[in-house]
């Protein structure tokens, strides 16, 4: 009977008149939007926020989620497709690592763009990456060991916002190729809820604000890798 009860009572979650669920992944959720979200609960404490992340895109027909905003989404039916904006990518490590030579920097290697082989055909420079090294399928998990001095890693300028300005993350080249498109998909039967709405303008604007995000990047060439 407890269970029962625990299980109704976690039902009424899902029936909040001004509920909100959002997908994303759990790099984006820790790294980019976490500690942005006072801003939000300040100016709309009357939406309650159900936030959910996955490592995989998800199938809004069929799950419970008003907007995904992810780098890996494609155009789905019933959703309103967005391209929110474009990542770049570029080489960092802790700061402390800069006092080693080369060759006795460990190199972290991730999946999808964070790959180093994406940096070589994009025109990146010699920073000192090698093919050996710990992989990590998860790039927030590569940020995180790239800021505690792991090693050196491709990371996301987005995501990696915060760890530079805290000096936590050096770039090794003033270069940048381009990365994913970050992406929002919004459920139609969604869309007119004031929710919805104060949601998707609230990330709109901040990921505009997102200085050096919008237009090309000086060392960017225009024939840049696509994404």
């Amino acid at each position: 009977m407890q269970q029962l009860a625990a299980g109704i009572r976690r039902l009424d979650q899902y029936a909040k008149p001004n509920q909100l669920i959002v997908n994303t992944t759990p790099a984006f959720a820790r790294h980019w939007l976490l500690p942005r979200l006072p801003s939000f609960q300040e100016h709309h404490p009357e939406v309650d926020l159900w936030l959910t992340t996955t490592f995989s895109s998800p199938v809004m027909a069929t799950e419970e989620i008003n907007i995904a905003i992810r780098d890996d989404l494609f155009v789905q039916s019933e959703c309103r497709f967005e391209v929110l904006c474009h990542d770049r990518l570029f080489p960092a490590c802790q700061p402390s690592l800069l006092a080693q030579p080369h060759q006795r920097r460990a190199t972290l290697h991730g999946e999808r763009h964070m790959d180093w082989s994406h940096w070589a055909v994009g025109g990146g420079n010699d920073v000192g990456q090698m093919n050996n090294g710990t992989n990590f399928s998860d790039p927030g998990m590569l940020l995180d060991a790239a800021c505690t001095g792991l090693g050196i890693a491709l990371v996301s300028e987005l995501l990696s916002r915060q760890a530079v300005r805290g000096n936590l993350l050096q770039q090794l080249s003033e270069r940048r190729i381009r990365g994913p498109d970050w992406v929002s998909l919004v459920r139609h039967d969604s869309e007119k809820r004031p929710s919805t709405r104060f949601f998707h303008d609230w990330i709109r604007i901040q990921l505009g604000e997102t200085e050096g995000l919008e237009g090309r990047h000086p060392q960017e060439p225009s024939n840049s890798m696509p994404a």
